[in-house]
Formats: structure tokens, sequence, C-alpha cells
């Protein structure tokens, strides 16, 4: 549901995380992407994707899903997915439409792994995934009707190219990716970012503004974690038991938004 826009801007829930510490939640979460030596498949929305080891799975990340459920109308659109991870949302945008899919990401598995699903379901003819990092690679000149970008959520130093896909030092990578992402959207294009109760709130705030966008649309959701893993098929209670740190209660409001190019929104 559209909220009206003014207060779009305005903080959508208190900040209760502190994004720059890194949280105990983060070891077990890692630990069990790490826990695949093969890969493996798992059912996203009624889709079997492939999951490779050393790649974040959406099996034990629930954004990847929220993400999918939002996306804007892909229909006949050039889609360029940021930090592509598994390929997922690359893939659901070719799904629902898009003709022109490119996908990067700076882990080479993550990249091999999101080729592998766009073979998978017959789509590699029109999606392509390559390794970079941000639009370092992107073909000079090339624009896109929509970017999508899941990115980091946490801002401490990552301890190997896996936990960079969770945790970006001070949000260095987020900052330069709201200050370039203009050059590669199309004027009337349109631009979906991911956020979170567990990132720094304010922060993406006080970069759409310095970076002359306009936010078009949020969409949050509160969901219980443990909930999440269990309907994946996670055991729960084993995790809980090994874990002091979780909680049963454990979960956070997420968020979609939808940004545009504030000059170009008129013409």
């Amino acid at each position: 549901m559209t909220e009206n826009r003014a207060s779009l801007y305005e903080l959508p829930c208190k900040q209760i995380f502190n994004p720059y510490l890194p949280p105990q939640v983060n070891l077990w979460f890692i630990n069990l992407v790490k826990s695949h030596k093969e890969i493996y498949e798992f059912e996203l929305l009624g889709k079997r994707i492939l999951i490779y080891p050393n790649v974040l799975s959406p099996k034990y990340e629930w954004a990847t899903e929220h993400f999918i459920k939002n996306l804007p109308n892909c229909e006949g659109k050039s889609v360029l997915d940021v930090g592509t991870g598994t390929g997922a949302l690359a893939l659901f945008a070719a799904f629902n439409g898009a003709n022109d899919v490119h996908a990067t990401d700076i882990n080479s598995a993550a990249v091999e792994n999101t080729n592998a699903n766009f073979k998978k379901y017959g789509v590699d003819n029109f999606c392509k995934a390559y390794l970079s990092n941000l639009f370092e690679k992107v073909p000079q000149g090339k624009t896109f009707d929509l970017i999508l970008f899941n990115p980091p959520f946490q801002a401490y130093e990552p301890n190997d190219i896996l936990d960079a896909s969770i945790t970006d030092h001070n949000y260095e990578t987020v900052k330069k990716f709201m200050k370039e992402a203009k050059l590669y959207l199309k004027d009337k294009g349109r631009m979906a970012i991911y956020w979170a109760e567990l990132c720094d709130l304010q922060l993406l705030i006080d970069l759409i503004k310095e970076n002359s966008y306009e936010i078009l649309d949020r969409r949050g959701e509160f969901r219980n974690y443990l909930e999440f893993l269990q309907k994946n098929q996670v055991d729960v209670e084993l995790l809980v038991a090994c874990n002091k740190s979780i909680r049963e209660d454990m979960g956070w409001n997420q968020y979609i938004y939808l940004l545009g190019k504030k000059n170009t929104l008129q013409k």
C-alpha cells in the first residue's frame, strides 16, 4: 500500500539495532550458509533455484522473498540487479516480463550460480551475470529502466567474501551505489532498494536526499525470523538450544524503497 508521499521521508520505525557493531546473530547465520558444501536446490515462491556453496542463500535470509513479492513492474523492461547473489531477483524479473537482464556481483561463486539459474530456466539468451564491483563492468553507456539492489545491511568490517554479502564497512558500498546508480538509470527509470530495521535507517533517507532521488513508494513488513526459518525446514529448536543470542520472538521490520530521479519525474 502506498503511503503519503511526505511521510516516506520519515523513519518508518524506531532504530533498535546498532548496525555498526557485529551482532552474535550474524555468526550463526553465516555458519548456516557455510554448512552447505555442495550445490543444492531451494524452492522460492514456487520456483526451485540452485544455491551454490559460499553464496548467500534465500533459505536463510528473507530479504529476497520480500523483495520479489514487491518487485516493480518489469514487463518489457531492461533490469540491472546489483549484488545478485543466487540471481533470484534477476530471475524473477525475467519471469515477470523483463526482456534484458544484467546481474553483477563481486563473488565469483555468485556469478556462476546466477548464470546456472538463468540456464536452468532457459532465460540465458537475454539474462547474463558478470563479475563486477557495483557498476564497474557494466557496458559503457548502458542504462536501465529498473535497477535492483539488495545491499549488505550491517556496517562493520567483513571477514570474507561471503560476509561481505551482509556487511559493508561504514556502508561505503551503499554510499558509492547511491552516488553512481543515477548514471545507469534512464531518466524515467526506477530503482528499488531493500532496507530494514537492522540497517542505519536515517542513512538511507539522507543518501536519497543527497543524491537527488525521490521516494515514490515504501513497502514494509514485520516478520518473525524463527518462523521464517521453520517454514524453510531449518531445525529451529536445535538452533535456539545452541545459540543463547537467539530469542524466540526475534523479528524486525523490512522495507522496499522505490526511487526515481528527482529532477526528471515531472518530464
